[in-house]
């Protein structure tokens, strides 16, 4: 296993990743590949601040892959046609979601 995740973290750091964020790429990748992957449904109740936070927490180059396409291509979409005037102060910035100063 740890072989595994070694062959992924060289592949992150000759893609121009440091440290932290290759090894955290590799592991994250590795889970991928663990045979756990199953179809499910997924039901949330949310607040707006935990919703805001969530997808500031995860639309960033650090967060798990498959977490990162769901807030960018389900939830962060949902937040702005539900309730547009609540995501007035958060912005996509290089693909980056960032609270407006």
């Amino acid at each position: 296993r740890e072989h595994r995740i070694e062959v992924l973290e060289k592949q992150a750091i000759e893609k121009g990743m440091k440290g932290t964020e290759a090894r955290k790429q590799a592991r994250s990748l590795a889970a991928y590949c663990i045979p756990f992957q199953a179809v499910t449904w997924v039901m949330m109740a949310i607040n707006i601040r935990s919703w805001k936070n969530m997808l500031l927490q995860r639309m960033n180059k650090y967060a798990h892959p498959e977490f990162r396409y769901l807030c960018e291509a389900y939830f962060w979409p949902m937040l702005l046609e539900e309730a547009p005037l609540l995501a007035q102060d958060l912005q996509v910035v290089g693909g980056e979601l960032e609270k407006n100063d």
